[in-house]
């Protein structure tokens, strides 16, 4: 038996690829929507007001605004990403058989 996730990849990736035009589903991750809960959840926390409901969320949509500035963004400090070890179980080597060949 498979996971939900092994399962998703073997058995749906192709038809997802052939409804997005034959391109990669790179685009469709949920990194990014992850990342933004977090600024945003971080924006509440920390960079607004707490006085009123609508103070507090013009704060975080100003906030999520200035940081989502392309113009600003260049100036963020990038993570410095830690090399991660892990030693390979069943289903990693699973789906590894199926997509290098």
């Amino acid at each position: 038996a498979f996971s939900p996730t092994v399962h998703k990849l073997l058995a749906h990736s192709v038809e997802s690829i052939k409804l997005n035009d034959g391109y990669g589903l790179g685009l469709l991750a949920e990194d990014a929507l992850e990342g933004t809960h977090k600024e945003l959840r971080r924006a509440g926390n920390h960079h607004a007001r707490m006085t009123s409901s609508k103070s507090h969320l013009e704060d975080m949509f100003v906030r999520m605004w200035i940081i989502s500035d392309p113009a600003l963004r260049q100036f963020r400090k990038k993570k410095q990403l830690r090399k991660k070890t892990f030693k390979k179980d069943n289903e990693d080597l699973l789906v590894e058989s199926f997509l290098i060949q």
